[in-house]
């Protein structure tokens, strides 16, 4: 038999052929678990400093009596990074105990490339990626427009029809992904945002996650499958449907396997109006730097792992090298 962590009740007997063997004997069975976390969740730095850390290693279910060692998960260091415990192996017991985590980087001779926010979009060129237009700032211009354009029916001065068309392309524009204009269906879905940009992110590493939510805009629970390609990871709490007017979430990871640009989809399998529906991801993958050179500037996620055995916990925390 298999028992979960917690306790569990166990009634033990012997029979043979339906007959029994004496009383049967009641069982409690106590099986503990640990848990890992780390405080601050993360840190901004410049390539050749070191961060300090604090990890808890709390008991879980009764007393841990077993060693536990602690790493960072070496997929996800970037280039010139190293991860160092003091203690490296702790034993919980009845109460947490703690380990000091120096993160440290190495310094680079490259130039720190320009923050995320101020690089160009690549698909229009003209653009911060960090400086698109809101839904709401895009709808407060569209109204601005129509104002401007009631007024200048009223002064005589633009024909009914061009306002017409007008009206036509705001409702177009204003209207909700999958959401009709003349009654709600059954079930409807929201997806914000409708893309995911990560930038550039050294090959082998981790991007910080990316929060995209998902609303059921109908009446009926809306029946939800998550699924992701690419060079992409994603968890979510959404299980298999949601009710209606609720939210949940899904985090997008970045995990180049390669330099160059990456891209890959979010998807979602649903019982709504359009379904599948999608969000478009891309990201860049970047070579890591040549031995020596340094810790490449960028935002990381990097795991830390408790270890007992087989069973394992590991905590992500984020580092942010300038």
């Amino acid at each position: 038999m298999t028992c979960p962590f917690g306790t569990s009740s166990v009634t033990v007997s012997a029979s043979n052929n339906g007959v029994a063997f004496g009383g049967s004997s009641d069982l409690t069975i106590n099986v503990t678990d640990f848990s890992t976390d780390v405080t601050p969740a993360g840190a901004t730095l410049s390539a050749g400093q070191s961060a300090q850390f604090v990890v808890t290693v709390a008991p879980q279910s009764g007393p841990y009596r077993t060693p536990i060692a602690l790493s960072c998960t070496s997929g996800t260091l970037p280039p010139g990074v190293s991860c160092s415990f003091s203690p490296d192996t702790v034993t919980p017991g009845t109460v947490p105990v703690r380990s000091a985590l120096t993160v440290s980087t190495t310094a680079s001779s490259a130039v720190p490339p320009a923050a995320l926010d101020d690089r160009l979009d690549r698909t229009t060129g003209d653009r911060p990626i960090g400086a698109r237009p809101t839904m709401a700032a895009s709808l407060a211009a569209w109204m601005l427009a129509l104002a401007a354009i009631v007024v200048g029916l009223r002064t005589r001065r633009l024909r009914p029809t061009v306002v017409a068309i007008a009206l036509v392309c705001l409702a177009a524009i204003v209207q909700p992904t999958g959401r009709a204009s003349a009654a709600a269906p059954a079930s409807g879905i929201a997806i914000f945002p409708g893309a995911l940009a990560f930038g550039t992110q050294t090959v082998g590493t981790t991007a910080p996650a990316q929060i995209v939510r998902v609303t059921n805009t109908g009446a009926d629970p809306l029946t939800l499958t998550v699924t992701v390609t690419g060079d992409f990871s994603q968890i979510n709490n959404c299980g298999s449907s949601i009710n209606s007017g609720e939210t949940c979430s899904i985090a997008v990871s970045f995990t180049p396997t390669a330099a160059g640009a990456r891209t890959g989809n979010l998807g979602f399998i649903d019982n709504a109006a359009g379904s599948p529906h999608s969000v478009a991801i891309t990201g860049t993958g970047s070579a890591a730097p040549a031995a020596g050179a340094g810790t490449p500037a960028g935002s990381y996620t990097v795991s830390v792992t408790g270890t007992a055995g087989t069973l394992t916990h590991t905590v992500p925390l984020t580092l942010t090298v300038q």
